[in-house]
């Protein structure tokens, strides 16, 4: 079935990066090998892995390392960063005990209690610069947490008083799309992960809707005076477009080395249900980002230049729940994925 095309940014790819883009997916874009369904989709970029990411060091960053996380649900991912680029790797491990003493679920991919992310980051900062770094100064990293349901939030805040090694955390009760404003939410259980913006579907746990605020990710980074954004993630359940539609400023002018979403095109009634892939993967390619698959063993598969509107219009239905990451080019992330793709 033919989606409606949503094209959310002017630009066109480049020929230079064209030209490099064709150089590198040499053998790369064959879907049926390494467990692609005949939908076209990888058949497990879910619960992704990202041991990409343990190749980026602080030293590759060379400035403070900043972070927005929009959708960030109990925090987990915008900790792991924390971690990752400060001087206290068992923060995850706090993060995750008082998640733990609230009650708070496991997570739809087990994320809340991964304990070996602790291990992986303590490893990682063994490599770091050789010397003393100050993270008190300067190089304190800084992880932005946008997350609209008020039970959530409220887990956020109260498990970040209780550990004191997350300093580096900003919690923002907020909504993200292309638009400033205010618009209802529905209202799930804490530690819930499946509800969104424009939810056409009502769960069973949903209770009722709450009025939040909406704002942009080019908003977040203008009200906070930020001259750079490391990495950029979003998780909101069928309005991943709209979100980067509002961060168009941000991807172009922040330097965003990474950057993580969703598809999620069965979510009825989301922007995701009227954009296609083969759009949101064309225009990220202009402004010098290469998308891949996000996949659970680790590995990644080529998106930029391989995937086509043909391919995308012939599938039996919309996508559904995978991850894509995309990196831009020339960047220290760029450089990790070389060896993990597939």
């Amino acid at each position: 079935m033919l989606r409606t095309l949503l094209l959310w940014f002017s630009c066109t790819l480049t020929q230079s990066f064209a030209l490099r883009i064709g150089a590198d997916m040499e053998g790369t874009c064959d879907y049926h090998k390494g467990g692609y369904s005949d939908r076209g989709s990888p058949s497990d970029t879910r619960c992704y892995s990202d041991p990409w990411a343990d190749e980026v060091h602080v030293q590759d960053i060379g400035r403070q390392f900043v972070s927005i996380d929009v959708g960030c649900n109990t925090g987990v991912n915008s900790i792991a960063w924390l971690a990752k680029y400060g001087d206290k790797p068992g923060v995850i491990h706090d993060w995750s005990e008082g998640l733990r003493n609230i009650g708070v679920g496991t997570g739809a991919c087990s994320e809340n209690f991964k304990n070996n992310r602790t291990s992986r980051v303590s490893r990682v900062f063994k490599k770091k610069m050789a010397g003393p770094l100050d993270y008190s100064g300067p190089l304190k990293p800084r992880a932005i947490c946008v997350e609209p349901m008020p039970d959530n939030v409220k887990l956020l805040n109260t498990v970040k008083a209780q550990v004191s090694s997350a300093g580096g955390l900003e919690v923002v009760n907020a909504a993200v799309s292309n638009a400033t404003g205010t618009a209802s939410f529905p209202v799930g259980g804490m530690g819930q992960e499946d509800l969104g913006l424009s939810s056409a579907v009502v769960t069973s746990e949903r209770r009722e809707d709450v009025q939040v605020e909406v704002t942009t990710v080019d908003k977040l980074v203008e009200d906070r005076n930020l001259d750079h954004v490391d990495v950029l993630t979003i998780d909101t359940e069928g309005h991943d477009p709209a979100v980067l539609q509002g961060a168009r400023k941000t991807l172009r002018e922040k330097g965003v080395g990474l950057l993580v979403f969703e598809v999620h095109q069965d979510k009825k009634g989301t922007p995701w249900s009227q954009t296609t892939l083969f759009s949101v993967v064309e225009e990220l390619a202009s402004l010098q980002f290469d998308c891949y698959w996000a996949r659970h063993d680790g590995h990644l598969k080529r998106l930029t230049g391989c995937w086509t509107i043909k391919r995308e219009e012939q599938l039996n239905g919309p996508i559904g729940w995978s991850n894509v990451a995309c990196a831009r080019f020339e960047s220290p992330w760029h450089r990790a994925f070389t060896a993990y793709t597939v």
